[in-house]
């Protein structure tokens, strides 16, 4: 009888605490029946990771919420399963670094955000790893000096930016 009542209590505490944060997983199917997405709801908002899938399985997205807005690191995948995107959000804004990658791995772009804006050093890398360029962003505008490099990651160019328009193109040997 005491075995009884302790798994009365635990199954009426369980679901009271349930109840009590009002979460619920939510799934939605393609057509053909395959998982599409599963998200958490807590009041009727995102909350916490969500994943989102491929047509043929493979995990398409790693999304983290809170309270119904993006927050914390998001991932994104190919229909292979590679990782193309890395990206911190906060209160539902891309905030901080994001990377995306190329089907190989290496990193294709590493960027820096501020209040959904680029701002900061962006670089950009061919699928081998040689860097192909780097700038500044201020405020989501292109700002200051780009260089653009060759095949061979040697500077080509060097471009002056202001207010998002270029001013100048300089070959990278003519500046000293």
């Amino acid at each position: 009888m005491q075995r009884l009542y302790s798994i009365f209590i635990s199954i009426t505490l369980s679901l009271w605490l349930t109840g009590m944060c009002h979460a619920e997983v939510v799934k939605f199917f393609y057509p053909g029946g395959a998982l599409r997405s599963e998200y958490t709801l807590k009041d009727g908002k995102l909350e916490g990771l969500s994943k989102k899938y491929h047509e043929n399985g493979t995990l398409k997205a790693e999304e983290l919420y809170s309270n119904g807005k993006l927050h914390g690191l998001t991932k994104k995948y190919d229909e292979k399963g590679n990782l193309r995107a890395a990206i911190e959000y906060a209160a539902g804004r891309r905030e901080g670094p994001a990377k995306t990658y190329h089907e190989n791995g290496q990193v294709k772009g590493e960027f820096l955000f501020k209040d959904g804006k680029p701002d900061g050093l962006v670089k950009v890398y061919a699928a081998d790893g040689l860097i192909l360029g780097q700038g500044v962003f201020a405020n989501g505008i292109r700002e200051g000096t780009t260089v653009i490099y060759s095949e061979h990651g040697k500077p080509r160019f060097v471009d002056v930016y202001k207010n998002g328009v270029r001013v100048s193109r300089k070959p990278a040997s003519a500046v000293r």
